[in-house]
């Protein structure tokens, strides 16, 4: 429970409770602006249109059923539909304002060219690497560190061995890594930042609807602490959303059914993602 100071009442801490109150609120206001008078049932005239009715009290059903469709994966091909608005800027004002560093720069990331973990020195993609694993991994544990080390080698040594989810998650982690080592070198920072994301972006259309869900869920999370880092390249409100939905799909938020075996690593990863995933999204 929680506590309300302005109405000195206690109120339940649902997010579900709070919305369905903001819907119920935008309905009355609705109503307000288009200056409609429910009547009651015994009056209404037998020739009233059904949809000026039923206008105002659909609106909730119509919120959540648009929301159902942009995340509904796409059934004519295997790319995941929703990631498309991920690489979309944030709708959403930011706390201050934008600098014009990436303008005078000429750095920003929707321009960058996709930078290949081959083409990087080894001592400088070890050095991110370790920036990754050693301050953010514990931070957010989106992905388990010897399969992260592991598609380094990959994609070091032989790249066409490593799939697009090992592609992807290495990159975006260094890309994470980088974009927070400004400190040293804000300009080159930003760009290999900016290039690492491009290449992780570029393996998106291949994680599809065949990948293994808790693969997408990772994905997700990845992608949630990169806009962490760079709001304006990704929506991390629908994306954190939609990482949780995949736990709740998945059945993260509840011990395994008692015919699942499940060996000690695989129910630690299932416990770190969902906790992970409801840290982000609260």
């Amino acid at each position: 429970m929680g506590y309300n100071s302005i109405t000195g009442q206690e109120c339940p801490r649902s997010v579900v409770a709070f919305l369905e109150d903001r819907v119920a609120q935008l309905e009355l206001e609705i109503q307000k602006q288009q200056s409609i008078t429910p009547l009651p049932s015994t009056q209404l005239p037998t020739n009233a249109p059904a949809i000026e009715t039923s206008k105002s009290s659909s609106v909730g059903l119509k919120l959540a059923d648009a929301l159902g469709h942009i995340a509904e994966p796409s059934t004519t091909s295997n790319t995941w539909a929703l990631y498309t608005i991920f690489q979309h800027s944030s709708s959403l004002p930011l706390p201050i304002a934008r600098q014009a560093s990436y303008r005078e720069l000429q750095i920003h990331p929707v321009n960058a060219i996709a930078t290949d973990i081959s083409k990087v020195p080894p001592a400088a993609a070890e050095y991110m690497l370790k920036n990754y694993t050693d301050i953010h991994l514990p931070q957010y544990p989106c992905v388990y560190e010897p399969d992260l080390l592991a598609s380094y080698e990959k994609c070091r040594k032989d790249p066409a061995s490593a799939t697009p989810f090992e592609s992807f998650m290495l990159h975006i982690a260094l890309a994470i890594s980088a974009r927070t080592l400004t400190w040293k070198d804000d300009q080159h920072a930003r760009v290999a930042s900016s290039g690492f994301f491009a290449q992780a972006k570029s393996q998106l259309k291949f994680i599809g609807r065949g990948v293994d869900g808790l693969h997408r869920l990772q994905a997700a999370l990845l992608l949630v602490h990169y806009g962490f880092c760079d709001p304006g390249m990704i929506d991390v409100f629908y994306c954190a959303g939609e990482a949780l939905r995949l736990c709740v799909h998945l059945g993260l938020h509840k011990d395994p059914p008692a015919g699942v075996k499940l060996n000690p690593l695989e129910l630690d990863v299932r416990r770190r993602l969902f906790w992970t995933a409801l840290g982000m999204e609260m």
